[in-house]
Formats: C-alpha cells, sequence, structure tokens
C-alpha cells in the first residue's frame, strides 16, 4: 500500500525541525515574557538595566547572547540568528535567572524564581518540548510568602 500522507495531528515542536529560527523566536519571547512581567512593576529603563546587567553574566557561559539585543525600553530582539543559536539554552537560562535576581534586588517577593515557570504561563510547553526545561525551568521549592 503507499505511505499514509495525511499531515500529522500535531505539528512538530519548534526545535524539531533543525533547531534554528524557531528556537531563537522561542528565546526572544521568554526574555520578552520576563521583561514583560518585570515591567508591570519596575520602570522600563530598570527593566532594561536588569536585562544588560544579566546578559553580563550569561556573556561569561557563551558570547552568542550578544546576539539578542535589548531595547531602552526592555524589548528583547535578535540581531544576529546564527550567532543566537549557540547561547541555547544554557546561556538563555543563565540570563533569565540572573535577571530574575536582578529585579529581586528590588522586589524579592515579585521576583522568586519559583515564579518563573507562571511568569512564562503557556511558554512553559514549547520550552519542555524543545528540551530546554531542565536549564530553563527552575525547580526551586516555593516560599511561604504570599505576593498579593
Amino acid at each position: 500500500s503507499p505511505p499514509d500522507t495525511r499531515p500529522t495531528a500535531r505539528p512538530p515542536a519548534p526545535g524539531a525541525v533543525g533547531g534554528g529560527a524557531a528556537d531563537v523566536a522561542l528565546a526572544a519571547a521568554v526574555m520578552n515574557a520576563v521583561a514583560g512581567y518585570a515591567r508591570a512593576f519596575l520602570p522600563a529603563d530598570g527593566v532594561a538595566r536588569h536585562l544588560e546587567q544579566a546578559r553580563s553574566v550569561a556573556r561569561r557561559i557563551d558570547p552568542g547572547i550578544d546576539a539578542f539585543a535589548v531595547s531602552n525600553d526592555g524589548i528583547v530582539s535578535v540581531t544576529k540568528l546564527t550567532l543566537a543559536r549557540t547561547a541555547l539554552p544554557t546561556a538563555l537560562a543563565t540570563w533569565c535567572l540572573a535577571f530574575f535576581d536582578a529585579c529581586a534586588s528590588e522586589m524579592p517577593a515579585r521576583f522568586r524564581k519559583d515564579r518563573i515557570v507562571d511568569v512564562l504561563g503557556g511558554l512553559t510547553r514549547l520550552i519542555e518540548q524543545v528540551g530546554w526545561g531542565a536549564a530553563l525551568l527552575p525547580r526551586v521549592p516555593s516560599e511561604t510568602t504570599e505576593v498579593p
């Protein structure tokens, strides 16, 4: 019988088709999600400052993190696709966690690492699908402090 040519029910995960642009777009989405959360509580220029401060920490892991640009209002974009791929997922995870640490210096209860999963929301499924979960989604025990 002829091979089954019907489309699959679910499209492959972004990283499943050779990595590349989809993975880099996911990385930018992750950083924009955490930056957006931070902008709800901190001024945009402070968010940009914390993103840059955290990126300097991630740069020690992989200079490819410089393929991501940070605007003055804390929006993350990609400037060099090929270089950005080298930073995934380890330097990206370092950047994200260091950013939360930097923000926590101003608002510790709002920027506990155990909140990252909640902040990323639906992106967590994609993060798990591309295999970044262990690096990016901290398994930090929840603190008992409630944040309104």
